[in-house]
């Protein structure tokens, strides 16, 4: 299972065009999107989950790939407590080798992730 953790770019909010403030949102999504689906990810062979930041960009997160994946958004807290809420909820659906990769990190590979993963 590859987990992939990502945020929804944010756009700045002082704006007070809300037409160029969407706009703005809309290249900000398309930018997040790319980068959870570039490298290995998309190609992924195996089960894939995306981890949005919390519970309000799950919907985003369903429509980020062209592809069947799971969404769990992630849980408060650090780092470390985000990651083992969403270890935790992707093994208990019964996934016992989970490999955790983050959306800024596009330069890995579809090897790269297998060979991680071996």
């Amino acid at each position: 299972m590859l987990v992939v953790f990502c945020r929804r770019p944010q756009i700045d909010a002082a704006s007070r065009d809300w037409r160029a403030r969407w706009a703005r949102q809309m290249r900000c999504d398309r930018a997040g999107a790319a980068g959870v689906r570039a490298g290995g990810a998309l190609a992924w062979p195996g089960g894939l989950v995306i981890a949005p930041e919390n519970p309000t960009e799950a919907r985003w997160a369903q429509g980020l790939l062209e592809r069947e994946a799971s969404v769990q958004p992630q849980a408060r807290g650090n780092l470390g407590e985000r990651l083992n809420a969403v270890d935790r909820a992707v093994r208990a659906l019964g996934h016992e080798r989970v490999l955790f990769i983050g959306s800024d990190a596009p330069s890995l590979t579809l090897p790269d992730l297998l060979a991680a993963a071996s």
